[in-house]
């Protein structure tokens, strides 16, 4: 998918050169409307533990058009693009909590998790459309950097320790860099003490991204998204024009090293969640070519 990107962007930059053509430029502004699409953990009756729902951002970049005809033409942009979801899990699930030296202690509960994701990327669209008129139609792909990532939400959770000891309700507030925190069984703000199956565990008012995840220094989130587009656009005049379009991924944006399976563990250790998620995202906009 790479390569056909690349060989698209010469091919637009050859077509424009050699045709003589206008070439203008512009600018557009707009909101998101993404979510994540993937496969959901299930229970044992096949409900789904696992939701994604739409959260909103914003995009703003500039616009390059290739006019080859008076109809038909090409457009790349760079946009500053917000993506991301309202991510929840609630269902049967685990919780470790770890003594002063870390050493995990396992228990097995109800947790319900929810996560607001923001995740910004540097898109680079390459459209070829159609006009019109007034109706503009267009279509290509997409490619996007991970520049940021940020998580913020709660984990509410109560169970029963392996040494069948109950765990009172423990409230974690979540509030990551995905980008740049790293693993850890420690966190920050009020830390509670309690003793649990004659340990004493610490558990943290507030954690960042990677509380007892993974070992290793990989991000949950993959650097490189790779994705397509489809929009239609209506002409105020000759430069102001508004516009929607729609974004889906081709890629899997999570790292599977550190997508964790929330359902259960194998030996007293996290396993992969083994699906693919992937953006979505609804972008409605103000744009101005000149």
């Amino acid at each position: 998918m790479k390569r056909i990107l690349l060989i698209g962007l010469f091919i637009v930059g050859y077509l424009a050169y050699s045709s003589g053509q206008e070439i203008t430029g512009g600018f557009k502004v707009g909101l998101n409307f993404s979510k994540f699409d993937g496969d959901n953990a299930q229970d044992a009756q096949s409900n789904n533990l696992e939701s994604n729902d739409y959260s909103t951002g914003f995009h703003v970049g500039a616009i390059v058009n290739f006019k080859l005809t008076d109809i038909f033409g090409f457009r790349s942009e760079l946009l500053y693009s917000q993506k991301g979801s309202q991510y929840t899990f609630d269902g049967p699930s685990f919780l470790r909590l770890y003594t002063r030296q870390s050493d995990p202690v396992i228990t097995f509960g109800n947790r319900r998790e929810v996560i607001s994701f923001s995740n910004a990327y540097l898109d680079i669209p390459l459209m070829t459309y159609i006009r019109i008129g007034r109706i503009e139609a267009s279509a290509g792909v997409n490619a996007a950097l991970l520049i940021g990532s940020r998580g913020q939400g709660e984990i509410t959770y109560s169970g029963v320790s392996n040494g069948g000891q109950n765990v009172d309700p423990i409230v974690i507030t979540i509030d990551g860099n995905f980008n740049k925190d790293v693993l850890t069984t420690t966190g920050f703000g009020n830390i509670i003490s309690r003793t649990i199956d004659n340990k004493e565990v610490f558990i943290p008012e507030v954690v960042s991204a990677y509380y007892d995840g993974f070992p290793g220094d990989e991000t949950l989130f993959n650097r490189i998204d790779i994705g397509l587009n489809a929009g239609l656009n209506i002409f105020v005049n000759n430069g102001l024009n508004l516009g929607f379009r729609v974004n889906y991924g081709l890629s899997d944006i999570t790292n599977e090293n550190q997508d964790f399976d929330r359902t259960g563990l194998d030996n007293g250790a996290l396993r992969m969640s083994m699906d693919d998620d992937r953006n979505i995202s609804l972008q409605t906009s103000i744009g101005f070519s000149f």
